[in-house]
């Protein structure tokens, strides 16, 4: 595996959890309203 290879991965991975984050974040707004 190369660096730049590695690097990509991880890129990948940290943007997936952006994404991840902010799906929970968008779940969390949608349950709160729900709340009321």
């Amino acid at each position: 595996m190369t660096r730049k290879h590695k690097a990509d991965l991880h890129h990948c991975l940290a943007h997936s959890k952006s994404e991840i984050a902010s799906l929970i974040a968008s779940l969390d707004k949608l349950s709160f309203s729900f709340d009321r």
